[in-house]
């Protein structure tokens, strides 16, 4: 894990904390010159698919130039437009139909860590740095097909440059302001390197994948595969270490795996295997739920307005107001979980969806824009952490 991401998780529930203490359950904030309002969720999102995302995120031109044009960022028509071509690729079904070959790259994958060449079984692996290209090149062969090793080798190549400049993204300064791109020290000539070696390494896979047999998806629109790899690092990450902090829920979910060895009528290992994967009321399942309940991916979601006024309980929020989710108010800081600090996959065992818990857990969005991606996300994190069970026993060190 990133040593300072802790340390920075607990500043920002601090922090919102003091805020609602102050200012109640919906306040402002500013991002640069831009206010933003987080607020209740249900009575705001009910038509996200309306609403318009704050311009570059409020984050300045550089989150533009890496994120700008991706689907979780754009609005109304654009966002339709954007996601069109790919959406049928990450429907639920699309996603079930995939899980052969998620488990095949995975475990492709972890294999590469059992030659790394330590002794006696064992091997010490660094929860988020060592994993994070797992799911990023499982979603990686949803885009292009069966990876070659070229595309392989440069698409891991292209991560370290891509991370430093979405730290410099967040970092703020001269990476805000427009004119920062031309003033000394500035990351433009990073990101048009960068970009460069992007863009030719998608031609190159499509090339490869599809052999110009049919019309890929733009390069603006890949972008979300390196948001995807900023994503899995964190979730991949705390779902190995909570897995390894629990030893007892690690016991029961070894027991639910073995039970996939007992003989059922005209099915086969794999496709029991492969069935267990995609179900919901697992164990497996619940542990991935707790974990995201516990660790969101950011402690506030993307800023977005709303084209009408919006009365939300009791206060007027203007049209075009920008507003935000604190997702540790809504997750953690919240009477609605019981003991909402501790870690507990069975709180989400034997309950079905409901409105009440959609709007209580901050995970893809809510309403109908919600993350292009959340089918698949869960089967990528069931495949790895099922893949890591199947071959190690995991400890923290």
């Amino acid at each position: 894990m990133d040593a300072d991401w802790p340390s920075r998780v607990a500043v920002c529930l601090h922090v919102a904390r003091q805020w609602r203490a102050k200012f109640g359950p919906m306040y402002s904030i500013w991002s640069g010159f831009k206010p933003e309002m987080p607020e209740h969720v249900k009575a705001f999102y009910k038509d996200s698919h309306m609403h318009i995302k704050a311009g570059d995120n409020n984050a300045g031109w550089l989150f533009g130039e890496l994120l700008g044009r991706c689907v979780d960022v754009v609005s109304q028509q654009e966002w339709r437009r954007v996601r069109r071509p790919l959406e049928n690729h990450f429907t639920r079904s699309a996603s079930v139909q995939r899980v052969g070959s998620l488990v095949t790259e995975a475990s492709a994958f972890l294999s590469s860590l059992d030659s790394s060449g330590q002794d006696y079984g064992a091997i010490i692996m660094h929860a988020a740095d060592d994993l994070k290209y797992c799911p990023f090149f499982m979603v990686a062969s949803i885009f292009f097909g069966e990876l070659t090793p070229e595309v392989r080798k440069e698409l891991a190549a292209l991560g370290p440059p891509r991370e430093a400049l979405f730290r410099d993204t967040f970092l703020g300064g001269i990476s805000r302001d427009k004119i920062g791109k031309y003033l000394p020290g500035s990351a433009l000539p990073r990101l048009r390197d960068f970009q460069q070696r992007w863009e030719r390494l998608v031609r190159l896979a499509y090339e490869e994948a599809c052999a110009g047999q049919k019309k890929g998806a733009a390069i603006f629109e890949l972008q979300s595969l390196f948001a995807n790899l900023d994503v899995a690092a964190h979730a991949v990450a705390w779902n190995v270490l909570r897995v390894a902090q629990h030893p007892e829920v690690q016991k029961a979910l070894r027991q639910e795996l073995d039970q996939l060895h007992v003989p059922v009528a005209d099915a086969r290992p794999q496709e029991q295997y492969e069935s267990y994967l995609c179900r919901d009321d697992t164990l497996l399942a619940a542990c991935i739920l707790e974990t995201s309940r516990l660790h969101p991916i950011l402690p506030f979601s993307n800023p977005e307005s709303s084209p009408d006024d919006k009365l939300v309980g009791g206060y007027m929020i203007p049209r075009n107001t920008d507003v935000i989710v604190d997702a540790y108010a809504i997750n953690v800081d919240n009477p609605y979980w019981e003991s909402p600090l501790k870690f507990n996959p069975s709180r989400h065992l034997g309950k079905k969806d409901s409105q009440a818990r959609w709007y209580n857990m901050w995970r893809f969005g809510f309403g109908p824009h919600q993350c292009l991606g959340k089918n698949v996300a869960d089967l990528i994190l069931r495949v790895v952490v099922a893949g890591l069970l199947k071959r190690y026993q995991l400890d923290l060190v």
